[in-house]
């Protein structure tokens, strides 16, 4: 079912971070503490693993932005990834999806300024999503988001890639991503852990039995909020008719924090876009340190083209957006 919405509340839940086994990335919404400044320390964060940072004079931080999302009645928020596509469009991950959303253009999201966040106010959401989700392959893992205002001069949309053969496997493809950059597990007893239960379903404690509590840790993430790229290679070209899935074995890849972001490939010295982070695989500890699968934008070209289009209508009815 496609859901594009034309107000800028009541947007598509979105499957936030802490799933155990997968690398689900949430976005968040614009603060309303009525600071000048946005606070990523508050959200469920996780940066690109064993990456370097992206300045901003990079071409590469022109058509990466970050998305900053709340959930209505809790406290907080989270972070997630996005790549600017033209007519003030990204595009990200169907988890990524929230109540409410902002859209950060800035390479260091905890120093972001007011005048750097843009909100969002239309959302299309792969119709994919709703039923796929929970399979095992091909999620449909992909959302538009249009947002409001005009776009900074400095950034520019990203180049997508036409050719579904330039991803074969072993081809070394580049990240980026706000996402965590560090995680550190501390083994707990879980004889005298408070919440055990509760914190192993929130992915703040993982074990490599969830049921037997055998060799239990606690898990924390830091970095996040800071715009980070590596270089990985693609494991399985043909993972799924939508996916591809990378391998992150080498100590790098994405994260949590990183969903929706980018998987570019480079062609005669030019980066093409053509893959958003949707999560991790048979990665049972949830640290980031096995597999990543990207949903192919090749493969929902046609959703795509059909989205965009709406979404760029006028918002005068937007009831007549409300399409299923």
């Amino acid at each position: 079912m496609n859901l594009i919405r034309g107000d800028s509340v009541g947007l598509n839940k979105s499957l936030l971070v802490g799933v155990l086994s997968t690398l689900s990335l949430a976005a968040c919404g614009p603060s309303n503490s009525g600071s000048s400044q946005i606070d990523a320390t508050s959200a469920n964060q996780s940066d690109i693993i064993g990456g370097t940072e992206v300045s901003g004079s990079s071409s590469l931080s022109k058509s990466i932005v970050g998305i900053y999302s709340s959930h209505e009645g809790e406290q907080g928020g989270a972070i997630c990834t996005g790549s600017l596509l033209p007519n003030n469009l990204v595009v990200t991950a169907a988890h990524c999806v929230d109540d409410y959303m902002t859209i950060v253009f800035a390479p260091d999201m905890d120093s972001a300024q007011e005048s750097q966040a843009l909100p969002v106010d239309k959302v299309a959401v792969s119709p994919y999503w709703a039923s796929r989700q929970n399979a095992d392959k091909d999620h449909g893992d992909v959302a538009l988001l249009h947002y409001s205002g005009t776009t900074p001069a400095s950034y520019a949309p990203a180049n997508l890639l036409t050719d579904a053969t330039a991803i074969k496997n072993g081809t070394s493809v580049l990240l980026a991503g706000y996402g965590v950059n560090l995680v550190k597990e501390t083994p707990i007893d879980v004889k005298t852990y408070p919440d055990l239960i509760a914190d192993i379903q929130s992915g703040k404690v993982v074990c490599d039995d969830p049921k037997a509590l055998t060799n239990c840790a606690s898990v924390d993430m830091t970095g996040a909020g800071l715009l980070r790229q590596t270089t990985v290679t693609v494991s399985n070209a043909k993972y799924a008719a939508s996916e591809i899935q990378l391998n992150q074995t080498k100590g790098t890849g994405a994260c949590h924090g990183d969903s929706g972001g980018p998987a570019y490939v480079t062609i005669g010295g030019k980066l093409y876009l053509w893959g958003v982070t949707s999560r991790g695989d048979q990665d049972p500890r949830n640290n980031c340190s096995q597999y990543s699968v990207y949903t192919s934008l090749l493969f929902h070209k046609t959703w795509l083209n059909r989205a965009a289009k709406q979404l760029t209508t006028s918002l005068t009815d937007p009831n007549r957006l409300a399409a299923k």
